[in-house]
């Protein structure tokens, strides 16, 4: 049944509506309320589509004429598909529902001049939010992408498409689609979105993490609109940019020859004039301003992005920002990691190479090969597991020849291009827009390509040894992935005996907190401190332990250089004696009770990290005479004192060091003064892990604060 609340505007949807809504609905919710710039729209919840089908039994009709299919005759799908079309393109839609979408249409388009009210009718975007209880969003992706419009306007328009959307649903290649997937129509519904269209002369993507190499922001730039759709069609300008100090890295151009563009209410495809095609798509400030932005989404959401974005009139609006782990758009299961094995290809990176090309790095690894050029068909039956594959772009007819190939180099291409996804999803060392491959490289040719840097190398005089892949081997964590999100603030975790480790999951902590008292029962430390050299055996056997049961996360080893009780009095250099066999540099040493800079000195020069100092009367003069020496500050709650506090955060930040707070449990009410401290992280003990969760909750305040100024 139709009520006013099957339409709503971004601003009034609630969380818990995402299964009235869809997976990207709610996002576009969520970026709206948070004001992110996106365009203005609002949501055609699913009921309505229940509603529309009910008509008539027409959903019975439907699934009668679905169950009489064979799915292996083209000729029959496509008669079947019409006869479903046909029967809900002469469903009625109800009156009321087309003027309920007419009131919010016409608001579309509401403007004010001085005191009078104009509406005009809006060009809009028409897009899909599929809606499953069953499926995670991922696996309905295909459905969401392949419906939609752009620049429509009039409501009779919009009637006509929201109609053409549901009957898109049972096109030919979704039934065989849907059949392949095992997903039946009584799986799903579909919410219709519809926004402002932004006639973007200028449209793109970003990656807010770029996840080969270090982490910087990814930024493709195209003139005209289209977004993520056209760009796997031309080649970008590609920037990329320090996501820390926002300061640009690279910048690579590329020539397009055609855009689209609205014209007279048409999406048309228009050539580019021959003095703007040289131009690069990006102003410096458009650039930093986009991963500005980048940032401040991969904050709000706590993953990295994918950002379909656009420019109008000097203005940046965001069009969706996904995770680029599609597992994240899913209630979360439990996770395998993979572990990489250095072999002998890693190792071929080590001796001398001549640079012969460079491109953007779309998929991760290094591979040595023999080139082969694909000037046509032919050239791509040669393709083998050793062969380089060359070509100006890849297509999806290429598809089974580029599984095969030992690496992929792209004239053209993005990082969402055929050659890039398919090379991800495969595994396979993969660079495009290198501009010159398929003229600058030869057939026959002994090359080395480098998919985490993105150069290609010429391996001349080099034999090519055929190496068997290693397998890649899995481990299955054993516990649940975490249902805490994950925070900018990083955890440290306080443990008093490490079997405690093991129930707490890995993702949601960053590091651990210990000190020897804890990695022992109190009778086995009385035992063990008689025997000084068994000492650092057992705790050089604990730490292994710790990183094996923690996959190698960050160890806090607290050492007390002066003890209280005489007997305890030289055993932090045993202690340290332990960390500095280990050489570990995971294992960061905090030294607490220091008297001078002097303690510090050959404690540093023994180790091959640097230390850090845990505070509690430590006067700031003690602090400057050790800045060199030191990257972590530790602070108790108990003697956090704000004005105090405001020197030492100066201190830390001229100097680059870590500050830590070490949550007391009669202090944690006050969470958010630390975290707005400028924190690095904060320790908690393990009883206290929901913390976690109280961290999450006031960066987002803060961060909500932060968007509204």
């Amino acid at each position: 049944m139709l009520d006013d609340n099957n339409i709503k505007w971004f601003k009034d949807i609630k969380d818990s509506e995402i299964t009235e809504i869809g997976y990207k609905a709610h996002r576009l919710s969520e970026l709206h309320k948070s004001h992110f710039p996106i365009p203005r729209g609002f949501v055609i919840n699913s009921k309505y589509y229940f509603s529309f089908f009910q008509q008539n039994d027409l959903k019975e009709k439907i699934l009668e004429i679905l169950k009489t299919i064979n799915i292996d005759n083209k000729e029959e799908i496509l008669k079947k598909s019409k006869q479903i079309k046909d029967l809900i393109y002469k469903t009625k839609f109800k009156e009321k529902f087309i003027n309920e979408i007419a009131k919010m249409y016409n608001k579309i388009g509401e403007s004010q001049i001085g005191w009078l009210n104009s509406k005009v009718d809006e060009y809009v975007a028409i897009r899909v939010s599929i809606v499953s209880e069953k499926h995670p969003p991922k696996e309905l992706d295909f459905i969401e992408k392949y419906s939609g419009f752009l620049n429509i306007k009039g409501i009779n328009q919009i009637m006509e498409c929201i109609k053409e959307i549901w009957a898109s649903s049972f096109d030919p290649e979704l039934i065989i689609e849907k059949n392949k997937k095992n997903i039946s129509d009584n799986d799903f519904a579909i919410a219709i979105i519809i926004q402002k269209m932004i006639n973007a002369p200028i449209s793109g993507i970003m990656k807010t993490t770029n996840d080969i190499g270090e982490k910087n922001t990814i930024i493709e730039a195209i003139y005209g609109f289209g977004g993520s759709g056209i760009i796997c069609q031309i080649t970008p300008d590609n920037y990329e940019v320090n996501k820390k100090n926002i300061e640009i890295i690279r910048k690579t151009q590329s020539k397009q020859e055609w855009m689209l563009k609205r014209i007279v209410g048409k999406t048309t495809k228009v050539i580019i004039d021959e003095n703007k095609k040289n131009k690069p798509k990006l102003e410096n400030h458009d650039i930093k301003e986009l991963t500005s932005i980048g940032k401040k989404l991969e904050l709000f959401f706590g993953n990295p992005l994918y950002v379909d974005w656009v420019i109008d009139k000097a203005d940046i609006y965001i069009l969706s920002a996904d995770p680029i782990d599609p597992s994240k758009k899913k209630i979360i299961k439990k996770n395998t990691k993979k572990i990489e094995h250095e072999g002998f290809q890693d190792k071929m990176d080590s001796f001398k190479k001549d640079v012969i090309i460079q491109g953007i790095p779309v998929s991760p690894g290094i591979a040595n090969g023999v080139v082969k050029i694909i000037k046509n068909k032919l050239d791509l039956e040669e393709i083998d597991s050793e062969t380089i594959l060359v070509s100006k772009m890849t297509s999806l007819e290429m598809t089974p020849y580029v599984k095969k190939a030992k690496a992929v180099i792209t004239d053209a291409g993005s990082t969402i291009c055929h050659a890039a996804l398919i090379s991800k999803k495969y595994d396979i060392p993969c660079i495009v827009h290198t501009e010159y491959a398929t003229s600058k490289l030869k057939d026959g040719q002994n090359i080395q390509v480098n998919g985490n840097n993105g150069k290609v190398y010429n391996l001349t005089g080099v034999k090519i040894i055929k190496i068997k892949k290693e397998e890649e081997k899995e481990i299955k964590m054993i516990e649940k992935e975490s249902e805490i999100p994950k925070t900018f603030t990083q955890i440290i975790v306080k443990i008093d005996e490490i079997e405690k480790l093991r129930e707490i999951n890995k993702e949601d902590i960053n590091g651990i907190y210990i000190c020897t008292q804890n990695l022992f029962t109190k009778e086995e430390y009385i035992e063990i401190i008689k025997d000084k050299e068994i000492l650092i055996k057992k705790i050089r056997s604990k730490i292994d332990l710790i990183k094996k049961i923690t996959d190698n996360k960050k160890i806090y080893y607290e050492i007390n250089l002066h003890q209280k009780d005489l007997v305890y009095e030289n055993i932090s250099n045993y202690e340290l004696e332990a960390i500095f066999e280990e050489n570990n540099e995971n294992i960061k040493i905090i030294l607490d009770n220091i008297k001078s800079k002097e303690e510090i000195i050959p404690i540093e020069q023994n180790t091959i990290n640097k230390i850090g100092i845990k505070i509690d009367s430590l006067n700031t003069n003690i602090i400057y005479s050790i800045l060199e020496n030191i990257e972590t500050i530790i602070i108790n709650t108990d003697n956090f004192d704000k004005s105090k506090n405001v020197e030492i955060t100066n201190i830390c930040k001229e100097n680059k060091i870590k500050k830590i707070i070490n949550i007391n449990k009669n202090n944690k009410k006050n969470i958010k003064e630390y975290i707005e401290s400028k924190i690095n992280a904060i320790i908690i003990d393990y009883n206290e892990i929901n913390l976690k969760e109280i961290v999450y909750k006031k960066e987002q305040e803060m961060l909500k604060d932060l968007l509204s100024i």
